[in-house]
């Protein structure tokens, strides 16, 4: 059995564990000091990074769920790569069973 699991947002569904393992070797680059203005990334990469749409991302905002973001400009956003890999953790559940405890992503 995995030692990650899977979250479902509606008909959105993305693997925890995956995210997490693909952000020591995706965003590698994105490490402090390496001139990327303090790992911030843009809504297509952090939507790579987590697995799931561009638009999924803008649902989860415009609806207050989903990883917090950064406004970068008028329509620009960006995504803490730190605050990407706390929202995951945050949603790691040891069954399908389990409902959480009241956090982040129990309602999506």
């Amino acid at each position: 059995m995995p030692d990650h699991a899977s979250h479902t947002s509606g008909s959105v569904s993305f693997d925890v564990g995956a995210g997490l393992a693909a952000a020591s070797s995706y965003h590698a680059d994105l490490q402090p000091g390496s001139g990327n203005a303090g790992g911030i990334m843009r809504t297509p990469a952090a939507a790579k990074f987590l697995g799931v749409s561009t638009s999924c991302l803008a649902k989860w905002r415009v609806r207050g769920e989903g990883p917090p973001f950064v406004r970068l400009g008028r329509k620009a956003v960006g995504y803490q790569v730190e605050d990407l890999r706390a929202w995951l953790r945050a949603g790691r559940r040891a069954s399908t069973s389990d409902v959480g405890s009241g956090g982040q992503h129990d309602g999506i």
